[in-house]
């Protein structure tokens, strides 16, 4: 058992994952990975909308996979975060859009921090041209900006909140 990755050819946060469950293997996009979870080699995928898939697999082995994707970030030696889920980030914990509250482990805030407003800035960047239709990638990539931009400022706005409090 254990996770294999393709590529997509028009987006690259449109990856998927298939993962091989017992004899059963789920196809799933990277962009509907809200979180992954380990514990005892036991590997737990939480989809949007409110789903998990399993796999037994080394969780280093998963992070390799991973470790081409920006939106993924590592909080805690047994968590890793899809950055597009992040609703909310304080120096303890991440709030998932879902509203799944995730530890951050010592030390790791000042990087998640740094990652997610890269990520969120930049995310229109990576979008890669589809060729049959570019007014749909235009838009879709003014439509991302305007999100990500909003997300970033929502972002900075509640840490800096959490600081003061």
């Amino acid at each position: 058992t254990g996770v294999q990755t393709c590529a997509l050819p028009i987006y690259r946060e449109e990856r998927r994952l298939v993962i091989r469950n017992g004899a059963a293997f789920h196809s799933v996009h990277c962009n509907e990975i809200e979180y992954i979870e380990i514990y005892a080699k036991k590997i737990t995928f939480y989809l949007i909308p409110e789903q998990k898939v399993e796999t037994y697999k080394a969780f280093r082995e998963l992070e390799a996979e991973l470790s081409d994707l920006p939106q993924f970030f590592k909080i805690h030696r047994s968590v890793i975060v899809n950055m597009m889920h992040i609703a909310r980030i304080n120096s303890k914990f991440v709030a998932t859009v879902s509203g799944q509250r995730l530890p951050i482990a010592r030390g790791k805030y000042p990087a998640l921090e740094q990652a997610f407003l890269a990520y969120t800035a930049g995310v229109s960047d990576r979008i890669l041209p589809h060729s049959s239709n570019r007014n749909y990638y235009a838009l879709n990539r003014t439509a991302e900006s305007l999100y990500h931009a909003d997300a970033g400022a929502m972002l900075k706005a509640n840490i800096r909140k959490d600081q003061k409090t």
